[in-house]
């Protein structure tokens, strides 16, 4: 009777671990940096703090490892007071290696000073996702 059950256990195991989907990748984010402007597609050294009057505030990093269709999403916060959602920017990779970045141009009456933050996060159940702080002053 007990080898029937662990018997039935198992099967039952097997059944809903096949029903489920799993998105596992060997994909990762390297080489984060911010800037106000880029060569190529990566920045040429990285900035946290920005001036009011700066025109664009850009994010790269480096996909690793990536098979072809790998999403990557940017969401920029505003963290002063409530956090709010600025905008959310996706991608999706062409190649295993590639340049991501994502940027946000200037609100018509200039930025609004203090802490902001943009999270960038990978289309995968393995991947953690990076936050990179900034400010504007």
């Amino acid at each position: 009777m007990k080898k029937l059950l662990t018997i039935a256990l198992a099967l039952t195991t097997v059944a809903i671990l096949s029903a489920c989907e799993f998105n596992v990748s060997t994909a990762n984010i390297t080489d984060v940096s911010m800037c106000s402007e880029k060569t190529e597609n990566l920045c040429d050294g990285d900035s946290r703090i920005f001036a009011t009057d700066t025109p664009e505030i850009i994010v790269t990093a480096i996909l690793n490892n990536a098979p072809e269709g790998t999403e990557a999403t940017f969401d920029w916060m505003y963290l002063e007071g409530e956090p709010y959602l600025i905008d959310t920017v996706s991608v999706t990779s062409e190649y295993t290696t590639t340049d991501l970045y994502s940027s946000l141009s200037i609100p018509d009456d200039g930025w609004p000073a203090g802490a902001y933050k943009v999270t960038i996060k990978l289309n995968t159940d393995n991947s953690e996702p990076i936050d990179v702080e900034f400010s504007i002053e």
